[in-house]
Parts: C-alpha cells; structure tokens; sequence
C-alpha cells in the first residue's frame, strides 16, 4: 500500500488527536504524518521506511537514557518526549500502511498482557512462565500444554517425540511440558 492510498479519514482514525498548524488549519495528528511521510514507492520501500525510523528514533532514545544512567548526565525529559514523539510519527505511519486502529491494538496487548499477568501485577515469575504463549494441544485425545516461546525450544522437538511415542503406544495420559521436564524429560 502506498500513503497516497490511505484516506484522510482513515489517517484521522489512525490517530485522532488535533494539531494546530502555524498557519491556522487544524487536522488530525494521522493526517499530519500521512502528509508528512515520504513516500518511498512500493508497499515494501514503505514498510522499511517506517521500521527504520522506529528503530532509529528508539537509538536515540537509548542514547538520551544512556547518557543520564551511564554517564551521569541530568535527565534531559524534553529530548526523551521528543524522541517518543518521533517514535509515534513512525508507529502512526506504520499503522497507516498496514490498515490498522490504534484501539484494536491497544486491546490485543491488553488481552495478552492480562493472560500474562492475570493478577493484574507484574511478577518475574509470571513474565518467566508468558502464559500468553502456551498453546493447548491435542494429541491422542488428551489436552497436553506445549510452551511456544524461545526458552523451551531447545526441548520442545524431544517433548513431541514423546508426545508421538505416547501416541503410537495407545496411551491417553501425557506429561504437560512442565511435568515432562520435572519428570527428567522420559522418552515415553
């Protein structure tokens, strides 16, 4: 998708805040940066420019942190809200290109962030275990838990051999990932 694509009712809903132009006109903060973007051509050149940026705008935010807890500057909180106003310019842009609201967002990594800590309060336990990553399986008629994140990849190929080994042998009853690893990880 090209920015000349995107609708200007589609970039006001992209972010709705008001933005008073020097020369008097008022918009909304998403038409802004739909006029305010460059466009790069195809969908792909598009979609580079706006991860770029973010990835950018983030160094340097970084960097502003950086220099205060490393360096022992003072906190210069006028550069961070710059920089995190840059970081919203690309955010807004990137969802503009992909069609995609705020709103929908915002509730989806609620939804995920409320599995994750379904106490309402961070815990390192909780933000160990991403409970927002575990996946329900199926396998020979029984529910087994199989953690889709990095940590248990390492194990997650034995743990379906043993999972297909159970399967092969008629046995219903399997070991979740986390008994399967307390149980020394058995091969049936």
């Amino acid at each position: 998708m090209s920015l000349s694509n995107v609708s200007d009712t589609t970039a006001t809903l992209a972010h709705n805040t008001t933005v008073f132009l020097p020369s008097g006109e008022i918009i909304s903060y998403g038409l802004l940066v739909k006029r305010l973007i460059k466009e790069c051509g195809d969908q792909n050149a598009n979609l580079n420019h706006m991860a770029l940026g973010l990835a950018g705008e983030a160094g340097e935010l970084v960097d502003a942190i950086k220099k205060h807890t490393i360096y022992g500057k003072p906190l210069d909180i006028e550069n961070i809200k710059e920089e995190l106003g840059d970081l919203e310019f690309y955010i807004t842009g990137l969802r503009m290109l992909l069609s995609l609201e705020p709103i929908p967002i915002i509730y989806q990594n609620m939804e995920k962030l409320s599995k994750r800590y379904a106490s309402g309060t961070y815990s390192d336990a909780a933000a160990i275990e991403r409970a927002d990553k575990i996946e329900i399986e199926t396998v020979a008629g029984s529910e087994t838990r199989a953690l889709a994140n990095q940590e248990y990849a390492v194990d997650a190929p034995a743990y379906y051999q043993y999972l297909e080994a159970r399967k092969q042998a008629r046995l219903h009853d399997s070991y979740s990932f986390q008994e399967w690893t307390a149980a020394g990880k058995p091969q049936t």
